[in-house]
């Protein structure tokens, strides 16, 4: 059943819950949990794992730990660049046609387990943005249409598991049309 169904996309800040839903979802569902890996390093790296990342979501349905079109704009604050701003709305209008979005809101840096691509300059500049990063998701989740805002100390999963059969029915409904 899992090849009719769309990806699943979690998104959030460092430390919101984004991994371990992604593993419940994977086995709740079925499908490969999908990794983007480390946040691209400049622009021409972001714009390669955006074509591929995209690409793939075509192919296979996955549950995805963050996608890079999303998470740049709610990671990188400093984006002031008109092009960098258009290239990553493009990606983001481009996935939500062919997944479910879920936006993890929580706080809890103090379980984070650093990633083994983490530097210590990582973790230093997520403790420092934390709040800034964690503001940028809830306003995309709430601006964005059919986003859906997960936080685990509030939503149980078995709630947050009946919005996403709801966002899959709908997408089929639309795609049937």
């Amino acid at each position: 059943m899992a090849l009719n169904r769309p990806s699943i996309i979690v998104e959030g800040a460092d430390a919101s819950g984004k991994s371990t839903l992604v593993n419940n979802l994977s086995r709740h569902y079925g499908i490969y949990p999908f990794r983007a890996g480390p946040k691209p390093v400049d622009r021409e790296h972001a714009e390669i794992c955006m074509i591929y990342q995209t690409a793939w979501l075509t192919k296979t349905p996955c549950v995805w730990d963050r996608f890079t079109g999303i998470s740049n704009v709610c990671n990188l604050p400093e984006i002031e660049d008109q092009n960098d701003l258009v290239m990553h709305a493009h990606y983001v209008r481009a996935v939500m046609d062919k997944a479910v979005i879920v936006i993890c809101t929580a706080e809890n840096l103090d379980n984070h387990e650093k990633a083994v691509y983490e530097s210590e300059e990582d973790e230093k500049r997520m403790l420092r943005e934390s709040q800034i990063v964690r503001n940028n998701y809830i306003r995309m989740a709430h601006d964005l249409p059919g986003v859906i805002s997960y936080d685990f100390k509030v939503m149980k999963f078995k709630s947050l598991i009946r919005r996403i059969d709801h966002a899959f029915s709908k997408r089929i409904q639309r795609s049937s049309h």
